[in-house]
């Protein structure tokens, strides 16, 4: 692949930095050294799946190990969050799937408006969804549209400026793929391949005959959704200068099960690609249990750091690599 000699030299620069100084960013604050003019787009930005699925017991359905405010605290910025009604006519049920989470309230809005009131140079982007039975005009009246909500009040893209929306809320809108406040969910490159596949093995049955047989206890196919993530990472990159947003979700199932077991897999597959990659990622990275990965957030962080810090050597547009 081809590669800017500036953002090379820039790159060694600041891997020397991060070497001799491994806490070069405040976690809380990241974003606040980020050029305003810099596209979102062409960020790279850590996220969460299901980020309100913590301390579940037993862990059933559980994807994260940290509640909302942690999860901003160490440098999330993406978070999606699935929503339900419930008996109140003023709040909604976080969900995952079947299983109720808590309150929106309180489990997701009070931890980020609280967030944003103390960190105004921080943007968070929001991914909503209708998981059963959404009364989407009460959402939009309530919460995207009310008088001081911090949600953006107009329609973004990738191309728009990180100054535009400073201590803003992005809203990625999936329960009805409107545009007219931050960005429908239909105008975004996905990769969400979220059911692994079962391996397959010839068992033998007699002395002249086997057979298949497939499911988790023989093995999951971990490598495959690994192979989809780190494809999608490329071809973000060949549109890097399109300044598109690319969502890719590391974050994958069997038959809501063996979550960990993926994460454990997928996320250092994830970490190593961006941490060896000398151009801009320009993605936003959606992960189960991020902080049991080393270096997982880091490297996202440190790779938008590397492309947008204020006073940056280049212009990353020049800076992507051509695979």
């Amino acid at each position: 692949m081809l590669l800017n000699p500036v953002y090379l030299l820039k790159s060694i620069l600041l891997l020397l930095i991060f070497v001799t100084n491994a806490n070069a960013y405040d976690a809380e604050n990241w974003m606040s050294g980020l050029d305003g003019g810099a596209k979102l787009g062409q960020l790279a930005v850590p996220g969460t799946h299901d980020s309100g699925a913590y301390d579940i017991t037993a862990n059933v359905g559980e994807t994260q190990d940290w509640s909302i405010a942690e999860q901003l605290n160490n440098g999330i910025r993406f978070f999606d969050i699935r929503l339900a009604n419930n008996n109140s006519s003023d709040d909604f049920e976080v969900r995952h799937g079947p299983l109720t989470l808590g309150s929106f309230n309180n489990l997701v809005m009070k931890s980020v408006n609280d967030f944003l009131d103390l960190h105004q140079n921080e943007v968070i982007f929001m991914s909503i969804s209708d998981e059963d039975t959404l009364d989407k005009q009460r959402l939009e009246s309530d919460y995207i549209y009310a008088s001081g909500s911090k949600f953006y009040q107009g329609a973004v893209n990738g191309s728009t400026a990180l100054n535009t929306v400073r201590g803003k809320i992005v809203l990625f809108n999936r329960y009805n793929n409107n545009t007219a406040v931050g960005i429908g969910w239909g105008s975004l490159n996905i990769q969400d391949d979220y059911n692994l596949d079962s391996e397959c093995k010839e068992i033998p049955t007699t002395p002249w005959t086997t057979q298949r047989v497939c499911g988790p206890f023989i093995g999951l196919d971990y490598p495959k959704k690994a192979a989809s993530v780190l494809a999608h990472f490329n071809q973000a990159a060949n549109a890097y200068n399109n300044a598109e947003f690319w969502v890719n979700f590391t974050s994958a199932n069997y038959y809501g099960v063996y979550i960990g077991n993926n994460a454990d897999w997928v996320n250092p597959k994830a970490r190593d690609y961006i941490k060896q990659s000398l151009a801009p990622v320009g993605s936003i990275i959606v992960m189960d249990y991020p902080n049991r990965t080393s270096a997982m957030i880091d490297s996202i962080i440190e790779n938008t750091l590397n492309a947008h810090a204020s006073g940056a050597l280049v212009n990353p547009a020049q800076a992507a690599i051509t695979p």
